[in-house]
């Protein structure tokens, strides 16, 4: 069983009702062993693993409530923001005879050239544009 402070009752309640899903969850984790329920009985009850449960715990019982959220993870950051993204597909949506470009339809080097030209960024590789068209399931005809 968990002891808890209310004052980290009261914190992981509002939290258990956070719109952030995977933290309301990892709260609810933590309320529920609070309650003296075993691991088994947090993964049936949230539909999670026991495992998953056992580890949300171990987090919150080395970092208390810090430990529930996020840590920064390995690997690049983002290059390219979600702004860019949503250009490419208002790109696409259009024809590009809509932004006075002489031709039927879009290309992926007609793309990459129309965002630089209009400084939209800097440089895009085409590699990079395909990559987010196929995430989409869209394909240039």
């Amino acid at each position: 069983m968990l002891k808890l402070t209310e004052k980290e009752k009261e914190k992981l309640k509002r939290l258990a009702r956070s719109s952030d899903y995977r933290l309301a969850k990892r709260a609810q984790i933590i309320l529920l062993r609070a309650e003296g329920k075993s691991y088994n009985e947090i993964g049936s009850e949230l539909g999670i693993h026991y495992n998953t449960a056992k580890r949300w715990i171990k987090r919150f019982e080395q970092d208390g409530i810090k430990g529930l959220y996020d840590q920064p993870r390995p690997g690049r950051p983002r290059v390219f923001s979600e702004e860019i993204d949503q250009k490419i597909l208002e790109l696409i949506s259009q024809r590009p005879i809509d932004y006075g470009i002489d031709a039927e339809k879009w290309s992926v080097s007609l793309i990459r050239t129309y965002l630089i030209e209009h400084r939209i960024v800097e440089n895009i590789s085409i590699g990079r544009i395909y990559s987010f068209l196929r995430k989409k399931n869209i394909r240039l005809r």
